[in-house]
C-alpha cells in the first residue's frame, strides 16, 4: 500500500487565510505609504509655491519705478512728480488688480523696463494668480508687444491687495485698497492670500525702494548718528 504525500484540506485552507491576511495587511501599508507620499508631495509644491510668491514680489514689485507712459517723441519717462500728472502714470492697482513697472536685468531675454500686471484669471472652474510682462515702450514700428503669462499660484482661493501712502505728496500716509490716479509710489504694499490647501499665509509687506521717502523717513535720516 503506498502513502501519499501532500497537504489536507485544512492546511491548504488555512494557508490560504493566512495569505490572503498577509495580502491585506501589505495593500493596507501601500495606501499609506502612498496617501504619505502624496500627502508630501502637496506640502512640497505648496512651499515652493509659497517662495515664488514671495521672490516675485520682493524681486519684482519691490522694485517698482516711478515712471510714466512713453511716448512716441521721448520714450521711458521717468521720476520728477512735481510737474506730472496721474494720467499715464505706471504704478496703478486695487484690491484684487495690479500693474507696476521694473525693470529687468541684463541677463534677461529682453532687459530694460517692462510693464508686469498681477490679476487673476480662471480656467477650468478654478481660479489663478497670473502674472502678465511686456516691454514697457511700444515696439519701433508701432503697436503693441504682446503679453507674455505665467501662473503665479494654482487655484488661489482669496487674494488681496492693500497699499501704504498719502493721497497726494506730503500728506500723511495710510492704508488704502485702491491706488490710482496718483503720481507717486506708495510707500508700502501689503499682499495676502489663501492657497488651494486653504491655508491663510501670512500678510506679505513690501517695502518700495524707489517711493518717496516721506517726512517721518527724514525725520528718521536727520535723527541717525
Amino acid at each position: 500500500m503506498f502513502k501519499r504525500e501532500g497537504f489536507t484540506l485544512v492546511e491548504v485552507l488555512l494557508a490560504m487565510a493566512l495569505l490572503s491576511l498577509v495580502m491585506v495587511l501589505l495593500l493596507a501599508s501601500l495606501s499609506i505609504s502612498i496617501r504619505s507620499w502624496d500627502g508630501g508631495e502637496r506640502k512640497l509644491d505648496a512651499v515652493s509655491e509659497a517662495a515664488a510668491f514671495s521672490r516675485f514680489w520682493l524681486r519684482h514689485v519691490a522694485q517698482a519705478q516711478p515712471l510714466w507712459q512713453a511716448s512716441a517723441d521721448n520714450g521711458v519717462q521717468a521720476g520728477g512728480a512735481s510737474n506730472r500728472s496721474p494720467e499715464g502714470f505706471s504704478f496703478q492697482g486695487d484690491s484684487a488688480f495690479l500693474q507696476f513697472a521694473a525693470w529687468l536685468p541684463d541677463s534677461a531675454a529682453r532687459p530694460g523696463p517692462h510693464w508686469f500686471q498681477v490679476a487673476i484669471s480662471q480656467e477650468n472652474n478654478h481660479h489663478n494668480l497670473t502674472v502678465a510682462v511686456k516691454p514697457f515702450d511700444p515696439p519701433p514700428d508701432g503697436g503693441e508687444w504682446p503679453w507674455d503669462s505665467v501662473i503665479l499660484v494654482d487655484d488661489i482661493q482669496d487674494f488681496a491687495l492693500r497699499y501704504f501712502g498719502g493721497d497726494r505728496p506730503g500728506e500723511p500716509p495710510y492704508w488704502q485698497t485702491l491706488w490710482q490716479d496718483k503720481i507717486e509710489l506708495p510707500q508700502l504694499v501689503g499682499v495676502s492670500w489663501l492657497g488651494a490647501d486653504g491655508l491663510a499665509h501670512p500678510e506679505l509687506v513690501i517695502r518700495l525702494r524707489n517711493a518717496e521717502p516721506t517726512a517721518e523717513d527724514a525725520r528718521s535720516a536727520d535723527d541717525a548718528p
